[in-house]
């Protein structure tokens, strides 16, 4: 039986592997981009909230808290 020899660097090189992770990786950050957004939103949104429902902010806590858990 006859031993082949694979060229590991050459096999590597050679595949089409660019687009498979191009397209993960795009997809990861606009995850990343769509789940930070809430945050940034409620730091924005929190005070007008405080105003318009007339509660404190240690009342707004639970509703901060609420979105990390989620």
């Amino acid at each position: 039986m006859e031993k082949k020899i694979v060229d590991v660097g050459e096999v590597i090189d050679s595949a089409k592997f660019f687009w498979v992770p191009f397209w993960i990786s795009l997809m990861m950050i606009i995850i990343m981009l769509t789940d930070g957004f809430d945050l940034f939103t409620m730091g924005y949104v929190g005070p007008h909230l405080l105003e318009d429902w007339g509660i404190t902010r240690a009342q707004l806590g639970p509703v901060n808290s609420a979105g990390l858990v989620g």
